[in-house]
């Protein structure tokens, strides 16, 4: 055989394998690859969730301040109106973060992780939604009382250490997708 009939059928064989190599690369990507879109949909996940929750935590914060004011002064109508639209703002947000899909990440523990950063996020704000309505309620009564504010102070408690659940979460969730350390 000639060097030119041996070009004929090795060449179609070697762009065949080139285009295969090609195509596996492009089907399977590299774990490494897999993991640095996984950390940054992680990244813009917890961006997203922090951005979402951002309306409920001034509207709670905001109303906090009122309520101080409006229970000294007896506004009972301005107090169940400041309640009123502060548990409007954190069922909306509620609903919002409920829509939030989990991305998919190339480690279950990741997910799993990033799956209780939500979920205690919105817990949080459940508590904190719950505050306001025992507000209305008391509100409506046209009196505060001592049994209701231990209430309050004890939903605010729970809320509180969701609040400090869920930066553990994400860190949890960062920690399952980093670079692992090879000997």
């Amino acid at each position: 055989m000639s060097s030119i009939s041996i070009r004929r059928y090795i060449m179609p064989i070697m762009v065949v394998a080139a285009l295969a190599a090609l195509a596996l690369v492009t089907l399977f990507p590299s774990k490494t690859d897999t993991m640095q879109q996984s950390r940054t949909a992680l990244a813009v996940f917890e961006k997203h969730v922090n951005e979402t929750a951002q309306p409920a935590e001034q509207a709670w914060s905001e109303f906090k301040r009122q309520t101080v004011v409006l229970s000294q002064k007896k506004d009972f109508g301005a107090l169940s109106q400041a309640a009123n639209q502060t548990y409007d703002t954190i069922n909306q947000v509620g609903a919002t973060l409920a829509a939030i899909p989990i991305p998919k990440l190339h480690n279950t523990h990741a997910r799993q992780a990033a799956w209780k950063a939500l979920e205690d996020t919105r817990a949080r704000y459940t508590m904190l939604a719950a505050a306001a309505q025992v507000w209305i309620k008391m509100a409506g009564s046209g009196r505060v009382t001592h049994d209701e504010l231990i209430a309050i102070e004890g939903v605010e408690k729970q809320a509180a250490k969701y609040q400090r659940m869920i930066p553990g979460d994400f860190a949890l969730a960062r920690s399952a997708l980093a670079p692992s350390a090879k000997p």
